[in-house]
């Protein structure tokens, strides 16, 4: 799957813009500060996302469209993010089902991310494991001469580091997950820094380049000089007036606060979706089943409430409906509006 063309109405910079892009290969977005690098970035992810990727000013000029093409195999379909300001605010969003496929991959923690920015790319190193997953990294990866350094450093502690050597190994971790999943989920990277040091610079763009074997990436950077000539290339110019549109990216969707989940964290499910977390004597995964799901429930809880509160030590307990514990497929229970809650 990859973004083939962006276009852009009111939202943020962009009073009318069009963007192309390059499938299953390396793209650069450059330009200096406030030429809207991060907007455009932003975009891409609203039109997949929805409401909550954007953030809207009341008395910006509308209405604001943000739209990303998406092409897997033959089929091409458009995802789009409209917001308009008649008599009121109104937002509407209409997902493909590619669209729906990233939504998806975003909530799935074992999948490929779909954004690594410079404050985000260790969030999911604790889960690659360099021992076991070396397999997975080609010979012209495991030969060069900074692999065993960085292998060390990410062993002993995944936070350590400098911020090139952190983003070689969230790279390392992108390039493994997505060789074992097999899923060609378009790679954002926003602000984008490649290091000075010629040895650690050459191996980055070295990671990404297989990276780009296997799925589409797209850089977005002010470093025009550091990067090679031969990749797909869009630059941005910082505009002459600044508008301010009905709609821009909400900076804060990926914030490390938002995006790190803890148990305590509300969970955005999706149908067809892996469940994050594995089961364990606090988190039980159960398919509900037959034609009347709340009695199926009802005969459960008092089971697994004694469970929890036998279990030997304090704690909180969550049985969490509608998931195949086998695979941890999110398969939803089915119910009537009368059994819904808050219907007569």
């Amino acid at each position: 799957m990859h973004i083939t063309k962006v276009s852009l109405q009111n939202f943020g910079p962009f009073a009318d813009s069009n963007f192309q892009f390059s499938g299953n290969k390396i793209n650069i977005v450059t330009g200096n500060n406030a030429s809207g690098k991060t907007q455009l970035c932003g975009a891409i992810i609203a039109a997949i996302v929805g409401r909550s990727a954007i953030h809207i000013a009341e008395q910006g000029i509308g209405p604001s469209l943000a739209s990303a093409t998406l092409v897997s195999g033959t089929s091409e379909e458009e995802t789009i993010l409209r917001v308009s300001n008649d008599s009121r605010i109104e937002v509407t969003h209409t997902p493909s089902p590619l669209a729906i496929n990233v939504l998806a991959a975003i909530n799935d923690f074992n999948s490929p991310l779909f954004l690594i920015t410079k404050d985000l790319h260790t969030r999911r190193l604790a889960k690659f494991d360099l021992r076991s997953d070396t397999q997975h990294l080609p010979d012209n990866i495991k030969s060069h001469e900074l692999w065993s350094n960085l292998r060390n450093i990410v062993l002993a502690n995944p936070n350590m580091g400098s911020g090139g050597e952190q983003m070689i190994a969230a790279l390392l971790r992108e390039l493994v997950v997505r060789k074992k999943s097999g899923l060609a989920l378009p790679l954002l990277i926003d602000e984008f820094e490649l290091s000075r040091d010629d040895g650690v610079r050459d191996f980055t763009m070295e990671i990404l380049t297989e990276i780009a074997k296997l799925s589409q990436v797209i850089l977005f950077s002010h470093q025009k000089d550091l990067l090679p000539q031969q990749i797909n290339r869009i630059e941005l110019f910082r505009p002459d007036h600044h508008i301010r549109s009905l709609a821009g990216y909400n900076y804060q969707l990926f914030s490390p606060r938002n995006i790190v989940r803890t148990r305590s964290d509300p969970l955005k499910l999706i149908k067809g979706a892996k469940f994050p977390y594995h089961e364990n004597r606090g988190c039980e995964l159960k398919e509900v089943k037959g034609s009347n799901p709340l009695s199926s429930i009802k005969a459960l809880v008092d089971q697994y409430a004694v469970a929890f509160l036998n279990a030997g030590v304090p704690q909180k307990g969550s049985i969490f409906w509608g998931v195949r514990d086998e695979d941890r497929r999110i398969v939803g229970v089915t119910l009537t509006e009368s059994e819904c809650e808050g219907r007569p």
